[in-house]
């Protein structure tokens, strides 16, 4: 893959694939990745939210029955945009799981993330950036995922 050298854990160029194609991606590899265990899972793209703030539409909503019926809730967002996420993305991530009382949240991005956006990575929230053809873990806190 041809990185960044400013930012050598991101990609030089975005992934070329529109924005709704991005999330459907993302959600599709979602649920790949949770066939087979035992639990139960249902994913909405574009789902909605409600909390005291109001409604959110979520980009990838994911709910988890677990453990015999124990259910969790987890936010996706999917950034797709020519820069590297902010900080300021993941922080509010971070708000809208506290506002709906969603148990984890996912940020996945086709340019990667800011030194910033890494650094803060809340226990809450994941940053995931879909590498084409790498794996493992490449910074802490960011999973490259490939094909």
């Amino acid at each position: 893959m041809d990185r960044n050298p400013e930012s050598s854990w991101n990609p030089r160029v975005p992934a070329d694939i529109t924005p709704s194609d991005f999330e459907t991606l993302v959600r599709d590899w979602l649920v790949r990745c949770g066939q087979g265990d035992s639990q139960q899972m249902t994913t909405e793209h574009l789902g909605l939210v409600e909390g005291s703030g109001g409604e959110y539409e979520i980009d990838v909503l994911v709910r988890l029955s677990v453990f015999g019926g124990v259910g969790l809730v987890i936010l996706v967002e999917c950034k797709h945009q020519a820069r590297p996420v902010e900080r300021k993305e993941a922080l509010v991530l971070e708000a809208k799981l506290r506002d709906v009382g969603a148990h984890k949240g996912m940020l996945f991005s086709t340019s990667g993330f800011q030194k910033g956006a890494l650094e803060y990575e809340p226990p809450t929230a994941s940053l995931r950036s879909p590498l084409s053809g790498a794996s493992g873990r490449t910074r802490p806190g960011l999973q490259a995922l490939g094909p």
